[in-house]
């Protein structure tokens, strides 16, 4: 967390604050703070640990705390570069009507050995634009997003899906009505390690990820199909969202392993959102899988 922190307040814009939540942290939190003498952290604790029983409830409740026009969410294991908040700024200045801006990403390992960088992406993307790209593979994350505060809360803040599986799609796709804007330079590094929720293979959590993904993926076809896209930009985009979901399901179900095998087989039996060949496709890698 250390190193999250000094990344943020070595920003060189320096018109910020910074709501640190303890959520009832076993690490010592407190003596982490106190390491800091800096009038823009504000130090809040929640009286129950929150996060690790619902991590969207702990977002909302957090955002809650920001005063400012705009926020971020950030994590505690990821890097902000330093220009992050001036580059954001002035694109701020640049596309006011704008709700959502996003900084270029590269994604880096437990030792901060970079193992993947963000495509660069049209500066302003229409949410057409902005959906047919995430759909074909943004590094997703949240914290590299910035939000303006009063619209995120006026829709009612991240929409929660079990264990945030999808949570920060949905709601990053629901607040780029006006468009989104994305940094020419990589000013952003998400840090990929074994506690992330992305990375966890428990099997309560493989099958957390399954429903939401079910639940996600509902929720994005009624809203595409509720849009006042055009026909076939719909028909387009309802097309790379079922490829991008089965490209999504398909490690999240190889994850079970052999003893919760025909787990996976009945979830797919029974859900009612993929086509037959699409289920038949995901079994067949799934044996192929076991057998190596």
């Amino acid at each position: 967390m250390k190193l999250a922190i000094d990344s943020i307040l070595r920003q060189s814009y320096e018109d910020f604050e910074l709501v640190i939540i303890n959520d009832a942290s076993p690490e010592d939190m407190d003596g982490l703070v106190d390491l800091y003498h800096d009038s823009r952290i504000v130090y809040l604790k929640n009286e129950k640990n929150i996060g690790g029983f619902d991590l969207v409830k702990n977002w909302n409740r957090c955002i809650q705390y920001a005063k400012g026009d705009y926020l971020i969410l950030a994590s505690d294991d990821d890097i902000y570069g330093g220009d992050f908040l001036l580059e954001i700024n002035n694109l701020i200045n640049q596309y006011g009507s704008v709700d959502l801006f996003r900084a270029r990403v590269e994604r880096i390992d437990s030792d901060g050995f970079v193992t993947d960088k963000d495509f660069i992406y049209p500066r302003y993307m229409s949410q057409v634009d902005f959906i047919r790209f995430w759909s074909k593979g943004f590094i997703n994350c949240i914290s590299n997003y910035v939000f303006r505060r009063e619209v995120l809360i006026g829709k009612g803040g991240f929409i929660d899906f079990p264990f945030a599986w999808f949570s920060d799609d949905a709601s990053v796709i629901r607040l780029s009505e006006k468009g989104v804007v994305s940094s020419d330079d990589i000013l952003f590094q998400f840090r990929t390690s074994g506690i992330n929720i992305s990375s966890r293979k428990d099997v309560h959590v493989l099958k957390g990820k399954m429903k939401a993904t079910e639940m996600f993926y509902h929720w994005i076809s009624n809203y595409i199909m509720e849009s006042g896209f055009e026909k076939r930009e719909k028909e387009i985009l309802s097309f790379r969202v079922r490829k991008y979901i089965v490209g999504i399901l398909m490690p999240t179900m190889s994850g079970l392993g052999l003893s919760h095998i025909w787990y996976a087989f009945c979830y797919l039996r029974h859900n009612n959102y993929l086509y037959k060949k699409e289920k038949l496709y995901i079994m067949l890698t799934l044996i192929i899988n076991l057998r190596h």
